[in-house]
């Protein structure tokens, strides 16, 4: 039988605490963006800003791709440019890195944390789980483009030339640039969240089991 899990720390000396679970779920992998402070309340900002169809960017800069963004122009019709996907998989890589059922076990364990830091947002918003489920729904929702992806240039910036794929919030419309071999590991991680999630019985709030 699994001994209990340890108390919580409060919010603000929190760091420690997921960075030692999450090493644990990951069987020694320990991702960069472990080093980073203030842990919960990046996630909880991130959570609520895609939910409502922002671009946490401020949040995830250790993540930020390198390199322009490219366009390829086809018979005087310019296109996403599909060498510039492989920038995206570091990123992929990262959210994926923690499995479905453990990712849950960790939202579990550090639910009343989370939530903490969303009030403390100052916004009228979701719960936690409620929050996390909409993020992951909107993660679902965007289409997976088939082919070259065409783009016009009305202004100073590239928009979708197709209005369905302009009609996307922000977020939304981020995860399309990423191609659709990453974005649909980032769907198959999705899917697989939301239905640990949804189960009758979710994972008792206790620390991850061993890799």
């Amino acid at each position: 039988m699994l001994p209990p899990p340890a108390p919580l720390p409060v919010l603000a000396e929190s760091d420690a605490a997921v960075a030692g679970e999450v090493t644990s779920c990951v069987g020694g992998l320990a991702p960069e963006w472990l080093a980073e402070e203030d842990l919960l309340r990046r996630a909880a900002t991130v959570v609520a800003g895609a939910a409502a169809g922002r671009v946490p960017r401020g949040q995830l800069a250790f993540m930020a791709v390198t390199g322009p963004f490219r366009t390829v122009e086809r018979n005087g019709v310019a296109y996403l440019d599909p060498d510039s996907y492989d920038r995206y998989v570091r990123f992929v890589d990262t959210v994926t890195c923690v499995s479905p059922e453990r990712a849950v076990a960790l939202i579990a364990r550090f639910e009343p944390l989370l939530a903490e830091a969303m009030a403390a947002l100052g916004e009228e918003g979701p719960g936690v789980r409620a929050g996390i489920d909409a993020l992951l729904e909107k993660v679902l929702a965007v289409p997976m483009p088939q082919g070259f992806v065409p783009l016009s240039r009305p202004n100073v910036l590239y928009e979708y030339a197709d209005p369905s794929l302009e009609a996307l919030d922000d977020f939304q419309k981020q995860l399309l640039r990423m191609g659709p071999a990453n974005l649909a590991r980032l769907q198959d991680h999705a899917r697989a969240v939301r239905a640990e999630l949804a189960r009758p019985e979710p994972p008792a709030a206790q620390s991850c089991p061993d890799a």
